[in-house]
């Protein structure tokens, strides 16, 4: 059995964490640098969630578990916060792209402490705890693995430029946090 309101919840809290994101908190100085990173995230985003769908209506590997059902509402919003913090803590240097501007500096506390990309972190987990509240074995499986292959791009594309910006300092940086994922440097 069908139970559609964690899902519907749970796609309204991650929706509304986006929008939020995109309207009112991007950056717009600078150029852009992404090396299509945005487009494949937007677009492997679209074809995650119609395959999570697709399973979930379709019946497709259902777990019919209203406990897994309501703990994604809780795992998506925690994804969801810890994504909306770490943009809270970079502050004005957060861009939707990847861009530097040319007053840019290296966020090395909260949780780039621990994280070089703790709102991709957040990602992953919200995209978990969309997959859960599908009660859908597929559903748990291809949304976070799929969010992060196309994570480890853009976190190569992203590096790449905070080497070029900020050179032994990034290092420095990089040798002692993990990227998005724990424990993956």
């Amino acid at each position: 059995m069908i139970h559609f309101i964690p899902l519907i919840i749970s796609l309204l809290i991650w929706a509304l964490g986006e929008l939020y994101v995109y309207v009112k908190l991007t950056n717009k100085d600078g150029q852009i640098q992404d090396k299509g990173s945005s487009r494949a995230l937007e677009l492997g985003t679209i074809i995650m969630l119609s395959l999570s769908i697709y399973f979930y209506f379709w019946e497709i590997g259902n777990l019919n578990s209203m406990f897994l059902e309501y703990l994604g509402i809780a795992v998506t919003l925690l994804g969801v916060s810890f994504r909306q913090y770490s943009i809270y803590v970079l502050g004005k240097f957060f861009s939707g792209y990847i861009r530097v501007t040319t007053e840019h500096t290296l966020i090395q506390n909260g949780p780039y402490k621990y994280f070089r990309h703790p709102s991709y972190f957040g990602s992953t987990i919200s995209y978990l705890g969309i997959g859960l509240t599908t009660s859908n074995i597929f559903s748990i499986i291809v949304l976070p693995l799929g969010i992060s292959i196309l994570y480890f791009y853009r976190v190569k594309v992203e590096e790449e430029l905070m080497l070029n910006t900020f050179g032994d300092q990034y290092l420095t940086y990089k040798s002692k946090t993990w990227g998005f994922l724990p424990f993956i440097k």
